[in-house]
C-alpha cells in the first residue's frame, strides 16, 4: 500500500494474513518527497531600495512569499519553484515606500 502521510497525524498500521497465515513484512519510508518547510533569509536591500527576499526550502518545490503591514492581513508577493539548491528569490519593488513590512514563506 502507498499513501501520502500528513505531518503530525498519527497512523496505526495493521497487517493480517489471509486465513490466519503469518510471516514477515517489510515497511519502507520514502522521505524524498517530504515537503520542506520554508525559511526566509534576512531580506537584502538592493541599490534601488527594492527589498530582495530569499526563501530556502526543498529543491524543485513550489513556494509562496507573502507580505503584511500588520501581521493579520497577508498579501501574495510572488510564487515560484525553488531551484536545485532549494532557494527562491522574490523582489518587493514597493518595499522602499513601506514604513513596515513583514514577510512569510508558505508551501504551495
Amino acid at each position: 500500500v502507498t499513501f501520502n502521510a500528513t505531518s503530525g497525524t498519527p497512523y496505526l498500521i495493521a497487517v493480517d494474513g489471509y486465513n490466519g497465515a503469518s510471516g514477515k513484512i517489510t515497511m519502507a519510508l520514502d522521505l524524498s518527497t517530504a515537503v520542506v518547510p520554508p525559511t526566509l533569509r534576512t531580506p537584502a536591500q538592493l541599490a534601488n531600495g527594492t527589498w530582495q527576499i530569499t526563501l530556502s526550502g526543498g529543491a524543485n518545490r513550489s513556494y509562496k512569499v507573502q507580505y503584511s503591514i500588520n501581521l493579520t492581513n497577508w498579501i501574495d508577493l510572488g510564487t515560484g519553484i525553488t531551484g536545485a539548491d532549494g532557494t527562491l528569490t522574490i523582489n518587493d519593488p514597493a518595499g522602499p515606500a513601506a514604513r513596515v513590512r513583514y514577510y512569510r514563506g508558505l508551501t504551495q
